[in-house]
């Protein structure tokens, strides 16, 4: 949008055309549909991620518990270097560690988080829509007034989502 709104108090210094309050509203949606992508990829590379992390731990676990019991039961296996005891407490150790990363990082816990804060910026991206069209209704130079005013407040309330779930992460991350 080119032009600078001049609001202050309430009141239009340089009335908006009706051109210009559509750019205004497309502006707003795709200033929302941005954040509702970014945490759209931030949640499913973090549920990737900790899928992976606790899928490959789990195997890893799996196989180094059972790597005495191969040894055992072939006699193969314990002239290999996979088929030593120590190697089982290796994968065991493994595994361990790759679910330690993703629940001391909480990579899995995050999905939650910002899942939350995408479905909210879009919740509020489906009530700004609604109070628009309904704004509409006012006469003319009142239903400006209050798309502006819509706008602001919209754009001040996704700011504010965003600042919260920063902060969760950043307690999360102490």
């Amino acid at each position: 949008m080119a032009v600078r709104l001049g609001v202050v108090a309430g009141l239009d210094l340089v009335p908006l055309a009706d051109a210009e309050l559509r750019e205004l509203l497309a502006a707003r949606e795709a200033f929302a549909r941005q954040r509702i992508g970014w945490y759209a990829r931030r949640r499913r590379l973090a549920q990737a991620a900790s899928h992976l992390l606790r899928g490959v731990g789990c195997a890893f676990i799996a196989v180094g518990a059972v790597t005495p019991a191969l040894r055992e039961a072939i006699p193969a296996v314990a002239a290999t270097t996979l088929g030593s005891f120590a190697f089982g407490y290796v994968l065991l150790g493994l595994g361990a560690a790759a679910v330690a990363v993703d629940q001391v990082f909480g990579v899995g816990r995050s999905v939650p988080r910002l899942a939350a804060a995408e479905f909210g910026v879009a919740g509020e991206l489906e009530l700004f829509r609604a109070d628009w069209i309904s704004a509409g209704e006012a006469p003319a130079a009142e239903a400006r007034r209050r798309r502006i005013d819509l706008a602001r407040g919209f754009t001040a309330e996704i700011n504010r989502l965003v600042r919260r779930e920063s902060d969760r992460a950043q307690d999360m991350a102490i």
